[in-house]
């Protein structure tokens, strides 16, 4: 006896696709979105955004003038916005780790589903039909 339920065809198809639908299908739609929206964020004007922020945190953080906040700020390093550095330096390392991360948890859960429904679960009322049904598996 396995303790994994044989999956019939259909079972099978439908948990490939929502793994496909979950996993597969969020990277590629992210991939192809990732060019368009690196195109909108060098725009001067969000540049002009970035860099006033900048200044302020810089005020903020006492370096070249005196304190004019009420805790004192640290300034951002980034030349750029950080969503564009992320965008541009890190979307392949976020779409491998959605691929990994998600196929490792949809693979849990799927184990969990599959067990849950499985037929070969015990559905003893007492202790005496627990040993009933262990002891007739064992001839």
């Amino acid at each position: 006896m396995s303790i994994f339920p044989k999956l019939s065809k259909p079972v099978f198809l439908l948990i490939f696709l929502l793994w496909f639908t979950g996993v597969v299908v969020p990277p590629v739609i992210f991939m192809q979105l990732r060019p368009q929206w690196l195109v909108d964020l060098d725009q001067p004007e969000l540049q002009e955004d970035w860099d006033d922020f900048r200044n302020d945190m810089r005020a903020q953080s006492g370096q070249d003038f005196p304190l004019s906040g009420p805790v004192q700020r640290k300034v951002p390093k980034s030349k750029e916005p950080p969503i564009k550095v992320w965008l541009r330096d890190y979307a392949g390392l976020a779409v491998a780790t959605w691929i990994i991360f998600g196929t490792v948890l949809f693979s849990f859960f799927t184990v969990m589903i599959v067990g849950l429904f499985s037929k070969n679960q015990l559905c003893c009322r007492n202790d005496s039909e627990k040993e009933n049904h262990c002891d007739s598996e064992d001839t």
